[in-house]
């Protein structure tokens, strides 16, 4: 028996997508159209937490490598995709002097990105252009944080018997991002 599709969710993620495309278009313009579309990305995780755990709820017992894996093969190559498109760019932008980004810094990035981690090796700031830890493939920080939340997921529908573990987990994290950001941002640890 075939799952029913949610077609106003469909609509909704599309009207969502629009938003965030008018947002990245307005921010190079000196109007401050759909200022506050940034919150579309909240409701795409939400709406990507439904479809996972509706796709993927019922086969639970898949275990978390062999989720992940299945994740991987779908996010990725689009992932590569954009970084590929993304590369030539951030190279050209950086030898014109119009990144934050040394040479060097901008190929550690992309050699780390390729693997799908964040560059976290350079202080660098986010400019008009680039994010400090995908810096050719912008927007990928979403997908990265997204395969986070579905081994999150996975965890804790694997392990509810243990949920103590992930909250101290969860807990680390939140203590660890608060070191993290300020070290993006070049203000080192305090």
């Amino acid at each position: 028996m075939e799952k029913p599709r949610y077609e106003v969710l469909d609509g909704m993620r599309g009207i969502a997508a629009l938003c965030v495309l008018l947002r990245h278009i307005a921010q190079y313009s000196p109007y401050s159209a759909f200022r506050n579309a940034f919150i579309a990305v909240d409701f795409f995780f939400i709406l990507s937490g439904f479809v996972i755990a509706y796709a993927y709820g019922p086969r639970i017992g898949l275990g978390l490598a062999d989720f992940m894996q299945r994740r991987l093969i779908r996010l990725y190559p689009m992932f590569l995709f954009g970084l590929i498109l993304g590369a030539p760019v951030l190279i050209l932008a950086t030898h014109l002097g119009l990144t934050g980004y040394s040479l060097p810094a901008a190929y550690a990035s992309l050699v780390t990105n390729v693997f799908y981690l964040p560059h976290l090796g350079s202080a660098v700031k986010a400019d008009i252009y680039h994010d400090p830890i995908f810096p050719a493939n912008g927007s990928a920080w979403s997908l990265f944080f997204e395969l986070i939340a579905n081994a999150f997921f996975i965890l804790l529908f694997t392990a509810r018997r243990h949920l103590w573990i992930i909250i101290i987990l969860a807990y680390l994290g939140i203590i660890g991002s608060g070191f993290l950001v300020p070290i993006t941002e070049g203000h080192g640890f305090f």
